[in-house]
């Protein structure tokens, strides 16, 4: 179909961090033509350094964005990716670090998440600045609306507490589980009712 369209020779490339999908995909297939089987050019695990060095990073970043999703569990290629596309163009780095973030596992996205919070790692372009930046705000954000989240909870078990109301496992459960909503309105309610009960009634 490209082939028809675009009136150019076309290459049919896998690209996956999986050995048994590259396998898989490696099989020859066979054709009308006797004797021709097709193969299409795989990329796998196997076909991808586990270590690249700074300079062969910087020099090639889709490399390092390629090692980093095929190995998608080493943080190290993940944290050298990251530095390397953030110091293209805006328009190629923020597309090359969605990639690379979509291509992750969850546990190296999260430590890599926590390592751009941190001060590990140095950052010189604009763009990565600004990334990184947001990035500390919205975690910023973040923990200040969990501290909020607690501090109604814990609030709410408090005057709950002083006011001489003993909490069974099931409301001590939907407390815990409550939205903030519910939480809110629990609160205020607490310093009034004469029952535990009637504090979920409604």
């Amino acid at each position: 179909m490209v082939h028809g369209l675009r009136k150019c020779l076309t290459v049919l490339v896998v690209v996956t961090p999986y050995d048994v999908v590259a396998k898989w995909a490696s099989t020859p297939i066979p054709t009308f033509q006797s004797n021709s089987p097709f193969v299409p050019l795989v990329l796998g695990p196997e076909a991808l350094p586990q270590t690249l060095t700074e300079a062969m990073a910087t020099t090639n970043p889709e490399l390092s964005l390629l090692c980093a999703l095929m190995h998608n569990d080493n943080l190290e290629l993940a944290t050298m990716a990251l530095k390397t596309v953030t110091g293209l163009d805006e328009v190629h780095a923020a597309h090359y670090t969605d990639i690379l973030f979509c291509g992750l596992n969850p546990t190296t996205r999260r430590e890599l998440e926590e390592l751009m919070q941190s001060d590990k790692v140095t950052y010189h372009s604009e763009f990565a600045l600004r990334y990184v930046q947001k990035g500390r705000e919205e975690g910023r954000e973040e923990g200040r609306e969990e501290g909020r989240e607690e501090g109604r909870e814990e609030a709410l078990l408090i005057v709950l507490e002083a006011r001489g109301f003993v909490l069974s496992a099931e409301h001590a459960a939907r407390i815990a589980t409550a939205t903030q909503l519910e939480l809110k309105g629990w609160l205020r309610r607490a310093v009034s009712v004469e029952a535990i009960d009637q504090l979920f009634a409604g």
